[in-house]
């Protein structure tokens, strides 16, 4: 018998809290770089920065979006495809933010 484990009303609050993007502690928004090209690098509290993650994943999506566009034929599945790819980025994406701290409102 499985025995489920209550959430706590911290979990709830950081599972729906806003967390806010992290961006890398030396990046210059002005230079143009692609964010992508940062992945990994900390942020100014030492941790991972967040949107360059959100950003290497919008554009892997963006690639295999294009791929089923040109390989799949256009329909239903076509269309089932491309909505599976948004709901898997948006979950991809809420894993990514959880990182970030969480905004107090």
């Amino acid at each position: 018998m499985v025995v489920q484990q209550s959430i706590t009303e911290s979990e709830i609050k950081h599972r729906l809290g806003y967390h806010r993007a992290t961006f890398p502690k030396d990046y210059d928004f002005a230079s143009g770089s692609p964010l992508s090209e940062h992945y990994g690098e900390p942020d100014e509290n030492g941790r991972t920065a967040t949107a360059p993650a959100h950003a290497v994943l919008r554009e892997a999506y963006i690639h295999l979006a294009n791929l089923v566009v040109k390989v799949a034929p256009g329909g239903r599945e076509q269309s089932l495809a491309l909505t599976a790819l948004q709901e898997s980025l948006m979950w991809a994406n809420a894993g990514v933010a959880m990182r970030a701290p969480l905004i107090e409102e």
